[in-house]
């Protein structure tokens, strides 16, 4: 079973709403993110960005 289908069996929720909430934690996890890269001059990386080797 996948990981929405887990929670939404814990919650008692709807697999829609666990998606949607998953969404907007990993969206709140992303402007922290940026907001701590702005702050420490950009060496935080947003989710799901690689670095590139050369």
């Amino acid at each position: 079973m996948c990981v929405t289908g887990e929670i939404k069996q814990q919650l008692g929720s709807s697999q829609m709403h666990v998606s949607r909430l998953i969404s907007r934690c990993c969206d709140r996890v992303r402007e922290q993110v940026m907001r701590d890269g702005a702050q420490d001059g950009g060496t935080a990386r947003a989710c799901g960005e690689t670095r590139r080797t050369v």
